[in-house]
């Protein structure tokens, strides 16, 4: 019934692993129940939690999200279908026009490369020539081979709705042409294993740091060429923006 699913070590776990993402406001609810939209559309790994539909887990949600939910833009038209509604759909689109979009966006004084404490060399677009010293200093930060081949970064939960498997699959071949990798993330086994593994077979190529690292993070959009976003879906996800203010 509704009182066991409550309580079993499935529902209670996912619930835990994505709660303390968040805080007790109520943009941290709203970000908290689109979340576990993004985590079931990972397949339920974070718990081996079944998505299939239950009235149950939709009452919880209704009751933990003060009977309002609220999404990036077009995943807000997206979430009332069976694909990417994940067993919600029926409560998104009974909400109606509750249901509204709110395009991401950033603290453009946080990052900001003119100013940005965390970096080498600070620049902007009119002087990106000062950008090169960021890229040196990544490459010495990760372990990699100075050069002036592309240098991918991924920033990112390494996931498989993220496309980290994508990646992993992909990596002897980003090496093989001329290409070097640093990565900051942390999730799913599996997937830290393969890049580990790849790590192992490229050094000086591919560089990792598993785990959250938020001045880290804005050292590599700094200094990389290139960010890598194979995501499976991304609503409208905060990495492309900060690239784009990075040049």
């Amino acid at each position: 019934d509704e009182a066991d699913f409550y309580q079993s070590p499935i529902f209670r776990g996912a619930i835990e692993k994505l709660r303390g993402e968040y805080s007790a406001t109520m943009r941290g609810k709203r970000e908290f129940v689109q979340h576990v939209l993004n985590h079931m559309e990972d397949g339920g790994h974070i718990a081996g939690w079944d998505p299939t539909p239950g009235k149950a887990r939709n009452d919880y949600y209704v009751r933990l999200n003060s009977g309002r939910l609220a999404v990036i833009d077009l995943e807000a038209e997206e979430i009332r279908s069976a694909e990417f509604g994940m067993g919600l759909e029926g409560l998104v689109t009974s909400r109606g026009d509750r249901v509204r979009g709110i395009v991401n966006g950033i603290d453009s004084a946080e990052w900001n490369p003119a100013s940005d404490p965390h970096i080498a060399s600070h620049f902007t677009a009119r002087s990106l020539t000062r950008r090169a010293a960021n890229k040196r200093a990544l490459e010495a930060e990760f372990g990699l081979e100075p050069g002036d081949g592309p240098l991918f970064i991924v920033v990112s939960r390494l996931t498989w709705q993220k496309g980290m498997d994508v990646l992993v699959e992909v990596l002897d071949h980003l090496a093989g042409i001329g290409g070097r990798l640093a990565l900051l993330g942390s999730g799913d086994a599996g997937i830290v294993a393969g890049l580990q593994e790849g790590a192992g077979r490229h050094p000086g190529k591919i560089g990792l740091r598993i785990g959250y690292d938020e001045a880290l993070s804005h050292r590599m959009q700094a200094g990389g060429d290139a960010i890598l976003v194979p995501s499976r879906f991304e609503p409208c996800g905060l990495t492309q923006l900060y690239g784009l203010a990075y040049g």
